[in-house]
């Protein structure tokens, strides 16, 4: 990522933003010959130019097989059961390939959202350490706070269980509908 595109952002963002691109470009060039196969034609597959192309070849194939030309005998005459076999067999492939994206996808989703989850666990440590420094400088200049402020404060500087969370979310949103 070159300055010039990062220079209107913030210099931490930007700096990270460059950190994730160059993990993803390392990712994508430790992919074997296979993984690009794939990328590459789930870009083909994916793409407008791909469902021209079909739409185009599936009425060609429709017109020359009607026999409405004189200097060529349709190969596949109605009702284009060869047609059928090769729509089929293209059905099949692209079923796979878009099963592969997925898969890719999810892959891709479930790695972030540790990243996320890391990063998040990491910002909820640092924010209690900062509370209980503050804590403990309000103290020490004798600033006293109200018992409301006080309860909340006491409350955040707490150390987070992951695990306990974890569980409560399970318990309260996944449980009930697993019974249904």
């Amino acid at each position: 990522m070159s300055k010039e595109t990062t220079s209107h952002l913030p210099k931490a963002f930007a700096n990270n933003l460059s950190q994730l691109i160059a993990h993803d470009k390392e990712r994508d060039d430790e992919n074997s010959v296979q993984a690009k196969l794939i990328n590459r034609a789930i870009g083909v597959f994916g793409s407008s130019g791909f469902l021209w192309l079909n739409i185009l070849a599936f009425v060609a194939w429709i017109v020359f097989n009607t026999g409405n030309f004189s200097f060529a005998k349709p190969f596949d005459p109605y009702p284009f059961e060869f047609l059928t076999m090769s729509v089929s067999l293209e059905a099949i492939v692209l079923s796979i390939v878009v099963l592969i994206a997925q898969n890719k996808l999810q892959v891709d989703s479930d790695e972030r959202a540790q990243l996320d989850l890391h990063i998040n666990l990491l910002a909820e440590s640092e924010t209690t350490l900062i509370l209980r420094k503050l804590q403990r400088i309000e103290e020490k200049l004798g600033i006293t706070i109200d018992a409301e402020e006080a309860q909340r404060v006491g409350d955040l500087i707490e150390d987070t269980h992951p695990e306990n969370l974890a569980k409560f979310i399970h318990e309260t949103f996944r449980a009930p509908a697993t019974k249904r």
